[in-house]
């Protein structure tokens, strides 16, 4: 009998495993104690076993697994990004089959991914692979990024990151130098700052096929939720002008990159001077509420196929959609007291779940501790769902979204 076992690090699982099980199987959870104590009794009930552990290492999930080798085969699935490479550490460790440590850092190392696409027709921003160990002096450092970098400003963000942590603007070579300054050791890439629109392309990937692709624009780049601009997310129409352009850039991205059985997550830009640049993928569904997002509109759950391929079952694909049209969006937590919060009339559907209450304090503090994961409750003010029949309404609801204040702040007193 297989033991598969599902680690998990700060979300607990979002799904009914009851579906996904095809076969005899002993299914354990292996999460932080922090999740643990998070995790509805309903959900803990879908496992025959569940071990908290006092942190997330190579050497306590080792050990952890270790037990289950003696009497079964071992399947080992990750539910996050952030520790996508340290399940295919483990795996190494142990030798158990899944997504190897090479593998796992095609996808999520930037600089390997257009490396990979450099020989391919998409298109990607100009870019330095940077660490300061690779330099004699920070004017050696300066003058090699400006060489290949001439105009500011420039954006950076860590090589191997998620979800836009660590990243910014710098918006000349003084700013460039302080950041130089101050930065740590960690690889870091920066590349040429691309303005436009942001859109994201989901996919899921069996023995080779692409069984479903969908298309959503952003309503702004992850990176703007730090500075106070809400992250989400709006079904694109498949017959914007530009939807099946993104469609077949992810084909071209999918066929050099090589994802085996998973879903995938493309993020793109659609430029003012009507370029298509590649951003990143990663093997894995996409995070934030985009799943929640395609669940409602087509009746598809992407982290339950994605589990599904890892498992080497191929998901049973079946587009049912709503005759509502959908979007989504995270609004950021900012500083000051909350005093109030600051509805829009919207012509659409609507349901906001508050995370916060009046007379909450946020201050520079708090905001600078919860940094580590940018999409996590303690950062979250608010998550919006609109949907209306009409797909222009909707769109006119979601411009309304990305600009307007909904939580009134006062100073502290």
């Amino acid at each position: 009998m297989k033991t598969i076992i599902m680690l998990c690090s700060y979300a607990t699982p979002e799904f009914n495993i009851v579906n996904l099980k095809c076969e005899a199987a002993k299914w354990v959870l292996v999460l932080p104690v922090e999740t643990y104590g998070l995790m509805p009794i309903a959900t803990q009930g879908y496992f025959d076993e569940i071990i908290p552990l006092k942190e997330l290492t190579l050497a306590s999930v080792t050990h952890a697994i270790r037990p289950f080798l003696s009497s079964s085969e071992v399947i080992l699935l990750p539910n996050k990004e952030d520790i996508l490479l340290l399940a295919a550490q483990v795996r190494q460790e142990l030798g158990l089959f899944g997504d190897q440590v090479d593998y796992v850092e095609r996808f999520t190392d930037k600089t390997l991914m257009k490396k990979r696409l450099q020989s391919t027709s998409v298109d990607c921003a100009k870019y330095v692979d940077y660490s300061s160990n690779d330099f004699a002096s920070l004017e050696d450092a300066i003058g090699f990024i400006e060489e290949r970098l001439p105009n500011y400003p420039v954006f950076y963000k860590p090589c191997d990151g998620f979800g836009a942590m660590k990243s910014g603007l710098l918006l000349n070579q003084s700013e460039l130098r302080q950041w130089l300054i101050d930065c740590d050791h960690q690889r870091y890439l920066i590349e040429e700052f691309l303005q436009g629109t942001m859109y994201h392309c989901d996919s899921v990937i069996f023995e080779g096929k692409t069984l479903i692709e969908c298309v959503c624009e952003y309503a702004w780049p992850c990176d703007q939720f730090l500075s106070g601009r809400p992250i989400g997310s709006i079904i694109l129409a498949p017959d914007n002008p530009v939807y099946n352009r993104i469609i077949s850039v992810n084909a071209a991205v999918i066929e050099a990159m090589a994802p085996k059985n998973c879903a995938t997550h493309m993020e793109i830009f659609h430029t003012p001077d009507d370029r298509l640049v590649f951003v990143e993928i990663a093997a894995r569904a996409a995070g934030g509420r985009i799943v929640d997002l395609y669940r409602r509109q087509y009746t598809v759950d992407f982290a339950q196929m994605h589990l599904q391929c890892q498992l080497g079952i191929k998901p049973d694909v079946e587009i049912k959609c709503d005759s509502d049209y959908y979007a989504w969006a995270f609004l950021p937590v900012q500083a000051g007291v909350v005093d109030a919060f600051n509805i829009p009339k919207f012509s659409s559907y609507w349901n906001i779940d508050w995370y916060i209450k009046p007379g909450d304090v946020f201050d520079a503090e708090y905001l600078d501790s919860h940094t580590g994961a940018l999409f996590v409750k303690e950062n979250i003010a608010g998550l919006v769902v609109i949907h209306n029949p009409s797909y222009l309404e909707l769109l006119a609801d979601f411009n309304v979204i990305r600009h307007h204040q909904f939580v009134n702040y006062i100073e502290k007193g």
